[in-house]
């Protein structure tokens, strides 16, 4: 991943240590029989890849070559659905690219959602949109959240200051049975700017009295936990 400069969770490095140009793939938890996974490459040929990412006897690494460029088509392949059944500590073994494009391409894994936040929680100056892709989801698990949190000095008197995503993680974690009842404080520590039109029609949608609840329905199930929490409220299921 490119984008320094980039600091370690904590501050200055310790006597002797060197900044890292780059926030670095760590693997602290993959398993050692996982560890090939790290050198999977892709085919040149897209054609090839996708028909890797589409066939049910792709092995497991040709499905890891080719998530980076089609993450849900790996994602429903039932190969891979039985490989993070039967591989535990696979998400561990994935880079944070990999996970990124797991993590956005729709449902997701609770364990890739962790291991991603366990890989961008180790460093200060973190991109807010990679921490976005975290707390922005409504099946966001409480652990990652707190990963996060945990990070910037956790949810008590002496957490450093903190807005965007970091924000929001707290925000949510205030609400130990995960109902999205913040969604309304959620929403506006979110700046106008980066909500997007895709965001604004479905928030549009779901705030408009005239909605008719089968639509609000549909809300109620959306990926954003903005959107989810603003939908089951109207549905009497968030108070």
């Amino acid at each position: 991943m490119s984008g320094g400069p980039w600091m370690r969770r904590g501050g200055l490095p310790r006597p002797g240590e060197r900044f890292p140009i780059f926030v670095p793939d760590l693997y602290p938890d993959c398993p050692r029989e996982l560890e090939s996974l790290r050198n999977a490459s892709a085919p040149d040929n897209r054609d090839e890849q996708r028909r890797i990412a589409d066939d049910p006897n792709s092995t497991l690494e040709q499905l890891v070559s080719v998530i980076d460029s089609y993450p849900a088509r790996v994602h429903a392949n039932p190969a891979w659905q039985l490989a993070v059944v039967t591989n535990v500590g696979l998400f561990s073994a994935l880079r944070q690219s990999q996970l990124r494009a797991l993590l956005r391409c729709g449902d997701a894994d609770p364990g890739a959602i962790i291991a991603y936040a366990r890989k961008i929680a180790r460093f200060e100056g973190q991109k807010p949109e990679f921490e976005r892709i975290i707390v922005d989801r409504a099946d966001a698990p409480r652990r990652a959240l707190e990963m996060l949190v945990s990070a910037c000095g956790g949810m008590g008197e002496n957490a450093k200051p903190t807005r965007g995503p970091i924000a929001i993680a707290r925000l949510r974690l205030r609400d130990p049975e995960s109902t999205l009842s913040h969604w309304r404080e959620g929403l506006r520590l979110i700046p106008g700017k980066e909500q997007g039109s895709v965001f604004q029609k479905r928030l549009s949608a779901v705030t408009f009295a005239g909605t008719p609840e089968r639509e609000i329905r549909k809300l109620a199930v959306d990926r954003h936990w903005v959107i989810r929490g603003a939908a089951l409220e109207r549905l009497g299921v968030a108070r």
